[in-house]
């Protein structure tokens, strides 16, 4: 049920409406705790809406890319009759009230779920946040007819940045890709057929230090060991992996010595009322629709385990006095 107010008490606020959210959503649902879900989107999903190829690895359902997988999660969202808000933002918290506040309105929770997940790491040079202002973030199984006889370069030298390259073979009139060290992180089916393809330029051990825009055509400056070099791409593709997503500022929350927050194995962080799940907290070479899944129903559990156990307190307390 999508919710055009915010207002009230419930049990669990999740943030975030990803796979993670979603599925803390229908636990927490399922285990009959008072559960609203808020989406900063116009709909629900997350990065599964990125996925256009044959999702074949979660158990259970074989699914022709992310957007059915999606449909799945959402019938059972429906089924259970979950309370959803889009178009919601999180603007701030009172963490002595417990008041999640949005630019809907506020909720009062005993218990608060971060699922805003992962967004693309960005390389933080001069105009790169030109392609994000012009969209230009392609999907190179999606949008394929776009790079037809076009040049192209390829920023990063993991599983992404080889698997777009991958596709992108006969179809692209040459691909140059770089990476900054002289280490690939992709797998190797991805790698060798790639760098035995007559097309195809790999440059380890050189960084895109700036991007400008000419028209339709990118002005590269690329630095290697000889130098700095300005090249002339129709498009850029970066894919150097994804971080941790937290719009809202949480100073209270502890985080290790690479700024990732301290969780538990149930997903608790070091503000107990608080959990944490998802790409938000997970190391990139374990993301897995599955594993956040999992994720979702542990956090779930265990916050109805929590709510037991302060009620019970509670009765005793009353008792006693």
């Amino acid at each position: 049920m999508n919710a055009e107010q915010i207002q009230g008490n419930v049990d669990v606020v999740i943030v975030g409406g990803g796979v993670a959210g979603m599925a803390c959503a229908i636990w927490s649902q399922r285990l009959h705790l008072r559960t609203m879900l808020l989406e900063a989107q116009p709909r629900l999903g997350g990065q599964l809406w990125q996925i256009k190829n044959l999702i074949y690895d979660y158990p259970g359902v074989i699914c022709q890319g992310g957007e059915e997988c999606y449909q799945h999660f959402f019938q059972n969202l429906q089924y259970l009759q979950v309370l959803y808000s889009l178009n919601t933002e999180v603007e701030g918290l009172d963490t002595t009230k417990h008041l999640v506040q949005t630019n809907k309105g506020e909720v009062r929770t005993n218990y608060l779920v971060l699922a805003t997940g992962a967004r693309p790491r960005r390389l933080g040079i001069p105009g790169e946040e030109v392609l994000y202002a012009r969209e230009e973030t392609y999907s190179t199984s999606e949008q394929l007819e776009r790079f037809t006889g076009k040049r192209i370069l390829i920023v990063g030298g993991g599983d992404r940045a080889f698997e777009g390259a991958y596709r992108l073979l006969n179809v692209a009139k040459s691909i140059q890709i770089i990476h900054r060290s002289e280490w690939l992180r992709a797998r190797a089916e991805y790698v060798e057929p790639v760098l035995q393809h007559q097309d195809v330029l790999l440059r380890l051990n050189h960084q895109c230090v700036k991007i400008e825009q000419a028209g339709e055509e990118k002005i590269v400056w690329i630095e290697g060991p000889q130098g700095i070099s300005k090249e002339v791409y129709d498009f850029v593709l970066i894919r150097i992996g994804v971080e941790p997503y937290l719009p809202l500022a949480l100073p209270e929350l502890r985080t290790d010595g690479k700024g990732q927050l301290i969780i538990n194995q149930f997903g608790q962080t070091t503000v107990p009322w608080v959990y944490a799940i998802g790409d938000l907290v997970n190391q990139p070479a374990f993301s897995a629709i599955a594993h956040s899944v999992g994720q979702g129903m542990v956090t779930a559990k265990h916050i109805l385990l929590q709510k037991e156990e302060s009620e019970e307190k509670e009765r005793r307390s009353y008792h006693d006095q």
